[in-house]
């Protein structure tokens, strides 16, 4: 993909088709791309990914982001239902509504303490590619 100079966004290539001929999915399977990398005609479209909140993220919380949802859920509900989701990379698997609900009032322009690393992760099955 390469970057619009213009608007910021970026645009899918001729070898970015090529590329992702490799990972189409078999009809019918979850995540599968919204149309067909292969269709003439899409090479320099925008795209986007689908992305429903019900499904994972994967976020590195930071000190204060643990210490935030120990202060608003409990030491337990930390133990059970987070601290039990952490992957050997040291990130967190949790549905991205719950990163939204417990995390979301901490998410501002300014913010000095920030309750997870700015970079995010999701299973790439999970997001399906779309058009503009």
């Amino acid at each position: 993909m390469k970057k619009c100079e213009s608007c910021g966004s970026y645009v899918i290539t001729q070898e970015d088709i090529e590329a992702m001929r490799y990972l189409h999915k078999e009809p019918g399977q979850h995540g599968d791309p919204v149309g067909d990398p292969g269709i003439p005609g899409i090479a320099g479209k925008k795209i986007r990914y689908k992305f429903n909140i019900n499904y994972h993220m994967y976020v590195k919380l930071t000190d204060f982001g643990k210490a935030k949802i120990i202060e608003k859920c409990g030491t337990e509900y930390f133990k059970y239902c987070i601290e039990s989701n952490l992957q050997p990379d040291g990130y967190y698997q949790l549905q991205a509504h719950t990163v939204m609900q417990l995390l979301g009032e901490y998410l501002y322009n300014g913010t000095r303490n920030l309750p997870f690393d700015l970079n995010v992760y999701f299973d790439d099955e999970d997001l399906e590619l779309g058009v503009m």
